[in-house]
């Protein structure tokens, strides 16, 4: 599975897993206690400890261990400033929270990802890190919640509606999950989902997961701890394919550690779609790194002959070059069984509405020679934030 990238664990990535947990146990302590008296390159552990967005794990840990004396104190004091830079970061997040369920007081809002973590199961907002906000809505009040935010102070520069009716029509069906509005000068982002994930009974489960959603402290809705394990697992898989980072396994551990799950429950949910191999996928992971024991049922062999390392997990795998115009459109039109809808889809490709024309290509430069330009060449064009609606 991964024959190109078999990385041999360094002393500073062992460090860095038996650190990154919300407890430390008293055989772990010694573990950790004896390696401090090697010859530890600290700048290393910090910067590895960056990259996988687990250095703020790591200082809590020791600090709750009373092993902080281990660092040294240059390195001490870095931990501590982004510790304490994180938390303050995710405060104005968690006012974001609340001033987005102030506005949409009809609104049922089921908090995903960081912010549900921080409601949930981390102790303090300095503990993990958030890069954005994540909601879950019903579906059919996505665009009046998207509007309501927007009268409240949220922006969104991306957003320029659809090409067209059609192509309306073919996103909300097949790939279109989400919205994504933001706060200041691009500091904080918040992403409106109303799909749990892309494939078989979607929308049945992003119901599921609205209707099953628990009351926690502080007054928030998050998933059901069931659902919560799926959606964290998803996750996981899904950005694994191109390189994914060790916090994103501290979550999934902590929180299968920290509460009960059903997992008949978690088997009835994810049986006969891809979720089912995704769950599979990730706590053989946790499994792989950390040696915990995974469910009988979903046991796999996916790591059985690579040598743990955190360098594997966050290799960048070799990714598909992106599709060509007409790749791309032969994907698109396979949705449509009616050829009149698939004419009228082409012609709007190639011909989109003026309005959405204007909004996604402003400027007094020719709006449909720039369109073409990236409708028949982006496969070679560089990737430009501007079109990540497109």
């Amino acid at each position: 599975m991964f024959s190109e990238n078999n990385f041999v664990m360094s002393l500073e990535e062992k460090f860095i897993l038996l650190s990154t947990r919300l407890h430390i146990s008293e055989d772990i302590k010694q573990e950790l206690q004896n390696m401090s008296a090697s010859a530890l390159q600290w700048d290393k552990i910090f910067t590895i400890a960056g990259i996988h967005r687990v250095d703020n794990l790591i200082y809590y840990a020791l600090k709750q261990a009373d092993l902080l004396n281990l660092i040294p104190n240059k390195y001490s004091q870095l931990f501590k400033l982004k510790y304490h830079s994180t938390a303050m970061a995710n405060e104005k997040f968690m006012e974001d929270v609340n001033g987005i369920q102030s506005s949409l007081p009809q609104d049922k809002i089921v908090l995903l990802k960081g912010s549900a973590l921080l409601s949930n199961l981390y102790p303090n907002y300095g503990t993990r890190q958030m890069a954005d906000i994540d909601i879950l809505i019903l579906k059919d009040r996505r665009d009046a919640v998207r509007e309501q935010l927007l009268n409240s102070g949220w922006k969104s520069d991306f957003y320029a509606g659809y090409r067209s009716a059609i192509h309306r029509e073919l996103a909300e069906k097949y790939s279109k999950t989400m919205y994504a509005v933001y706060k200041g000068r691009w500091e904080r982002f918040l992403d409106i989902h109303w799909k749990f994930y892309i494939g078989k009974d979607d929308d049945k489960l992003a119901f599921e997961a609205m209707n099953t959603s628990l009351v926690v402290s502080g007054g928030y809705n998050v998933l059901s701890n069931e659902m919560m394990l799926i959606h964290l697992c998803s996750n996981f898989a899904d950005g694994f394919a191109a390189g994914e980072k060790l916090r994103t396994l501290c979550d999934i551990r902590e929180f299968v550690r920290a509460k009960f799950i059903d997992w008949n429950k978690v088997e009835d949910v994810s049986k006969d779609t891809i979720l089912y191999e995704k769950i599979a996928l990730s706590l053989n992971a946790v499994k792989w790194l950390y040696g915990d024991e995974v469910p009988k049922l979903y046991k796999r062999n996916y790591f059985d002959v690579i040598p743990p390392s955190l360098e594997t997990l966050i290799a960048r795998k070799k990714r598909k070059s992106k599709p060509t115009f007409w790749q791309t459109i032969k994907n698109s039109i396979t949705a449509f069984q009616n050829p009149i809808k698939v004419f009228v889809f082409l012609y709007k490709t190639i011909f989109p509405d003026v309005e959405w024309l204007r909004k996604m290509y402003p400027g007094k430069k020719s709006s449909h020679l720039r369109y073409w330009k990236y409708l028949f060449f982006r496969h070679i064009l560089r990737a430009d934030k501007r079109y990540r609606n497109f």
